[in-house]
């Protein structure tokens, strides 16, 4: 903890210290951090909650490797119904598989949705009011039901915009 925040020369310097990470003042003596954080259980690392905060009582905590693997700044996360999990925890609850979502989630899909369960194409949609197949409103609109279905199942459309945005011209309606 100290040589990640203060000494330069450590190689994860420029992950902690080099990125304003410290260590409190009280913790300056270990009698004070064996005081607030007690003896490290066997299997656990000492962690911060906050990844971008401080080495501070109330921000740390002893946690397993895994739970540490899940607190780093590349990792996801999705605030569904109120409560805030990490995306691959919201992936696995919905019955997806969690490099699904990861892939979603890059492509900037918001986490919420790329979390969601596998997205299917409906057999019908409503717009304005009316009530048709995908396939219907396909023939309606002009647009080849591959492009539809690549729209809504891939890229998490609504079947509305999906049906209704303009083909780009020299592009194949799959890459839309």
């Amino acid at each position: 903890m100290l040589d990640r925040c203060r000494r330069q020369k450590c190689a994860a310097y420029k992950n902690y210290g080099g990125r304003g990470i410290t260590v409190c003042e009280r913790w300056e003596s270990f009698e004070n951090f064996l005081a607030d954080m007690g003896h490290r259980p066997e299997g656990k690392e000492l962690d911060r909650i906050d990844n971008d905060g401080n080495y501070e009582p109330g921000n740390c905590r002893w946690a397993t490797t895994s739970e540490q693997a899940l607190n780093r700044r590349s990792v996801a996360y999705a605030v569904i119904d109120g409560e805030r999990k990490p995306l691959v925890h919201w992936a696995a609850q919905n019955g997806l598989k969690a490099e699904t979502a990861k892939a979603r989630y890059r492509k900037g899909w918001p986490a919420h949705r790329a979390a969601s369960a596998p997205l299917r194409v409906p057999a019908s949609a409503t717009i304005d009011g009316q009530t048709k197949s995908i396939r219907q409103w396909c023939a309606i609109y002009g647009v080849r039901y591959p492009t539809v279905w690549h729209r809504i199942a891939r890229r998490g459309i609504d079947p509305k915009t999906a049906l209704t945005l303009p083909i780009q011209k020299g592009r194949h309606s799959h890459d839309l």
